[in-house]
């Protein structure tokens, strides 16, 4: 089975340069479940997988603790319809929700963690042999639902650059950002994909793909990074619609351990634009400095049949809207929901 990684790695690199893109994340990754293509029945299958969290703690008096309220709400939900018309051929469909609401005393107020929806849909098809390696065809597309706010303990002055070049200055202790729905990215992407290794504790898929991404994100505000140099100012620029074509690549892990009660999920990919619009006057970097990467990552305990404790992270780096990576983790003790079957 690792000569068929071996192998793998060496026709990716050895083949022609592919073009493609990376998708945004991050929503919880759902890893490929099934088998190989040449090893599983024909016929439709569908998951749906819904975990609610919560946790609430009320400090008073309490050496070495502010007062005040600590929670944490959260949902998740996966869910994926698998169609198998040939023992070549699989259509496998996504989708993924993650929401997570917190509040503590330092800032007594409900502020979103994470929020993103997430679809996929992506059509194999798979060579007779090596029955392992084939090829892929993918369109995929992730916003957030609601509204996004910048939330401050104290009052700041917010100062906005517009993308006609005007500079708004805002002074107070919260700022929307974006409405919901938006930003909005798709992804379009076809190329060679492999699955070199199956089994129940390791499962693997390697993508090399070609395609295109478009970022819709008219009247979106991001912060800068740099914002704590100057105290009590905060940098903000206005986006707008972008666009890229690149080399793409992604690699997918998956198992399960100790009968099936732990399991686990990596998924890391990135895309180095050759081409992308608008290109800001006097932008010169490279394609290897736009190297756009989403790295994400889940570990589950199944403690019951209806409880999980589980710990996430999920990073993405977009040098064309800010060079800081976006890092969430979690740590949830949730309750959990499980169907499937076939149809």
């Amino acid at each position: 089975m690792f000569s068929k990684l071996i192998a793998t790695l060496g026709l990716f690199l050895a083949g022609p340069v592919a073009f493609g893109q990376t998708a945004v994340p991050s929503g919880t990754y759902t890893a490929p479940a099934v088998a190989g293509a040449s090893d599983k029945p024909n016929g439709s299958a569908y998951e749906s997988n819904t975990q609610i969290g919560a946790n609430r703690t009320d400090n008073n008096a309490v050496q070495g603790q502010p007062d005040g309220q600590t929670a944490a709400y959260s949902l998740k939900w996966d869910g994926k319809i698998s169609v198998k018309s040939s023992k070549q051929t699989e259509w496998t469909t996504t989708g993924n929700i993650s929401e997570l609401y917190t509040r503590t005393p330092v800032l007594p107020v409900f502020v979103k963690s994470d929020d993103q929806l997430k679809i996929e849909s992506i059509y194999y098809y798979f060579m007779s042999s090596p029955s392992w390696l084939g090829f892929y065809g993918r369109v995929a597309a992730d916003t957030k639902i609601f509204d996004t706010y910048d939330v401050r303990n104290d009052e700041v002055t917010y100062v906005v650059a517009k993308q006609n070049g005007d500079v708004k200055t805002v002074v107070d202790d919260r700022l929307k950002l974006s409405s919901g729905f938006h930003p909005l990215t798709m992804k379009e992407s076809l190329g060679l994909a492999a699955r070199p290794l199956e089994e129940n504790w390791l499962k693997t898929e390697i993508r090399v793909g070609a395609g295109g991404l478009q970022s819709v994100g008219k009247g979106v505000l991001t912060t800068s990074a740099d914002d704590k140099e100057t105290e009590g100012t905060v940098e903000v620029a206005e986006q707008g619609y972008a666009s890229a074509v690149g080399a793409e690549t992604a690699l997918l892990l998956s198992g399960n351990l100790v009968d099936d009660r732990i399991s686990y999920g990596i998924k890391a990919e990135t895309l180095t634009p050759f081409k992308r619009s608008p290109k800001p006057e006097g932008d010169d970097r490279s394609a290897k400095d736009m190297t756009r990467t989403e790295f994400e990552g889940k570990v589950g305990l199944n403690l019951t049949s209806w409880s999980a404790l589980s710990y996430a992270v999920k990073s993405k780096r977009d040098p064309a809207i800010a060079d800081e990576a976006e890092v969430v983790k979690t740590l949830l003790l949730t309750v959990a929901h499980k169907i499937g079957g076939a149809f």
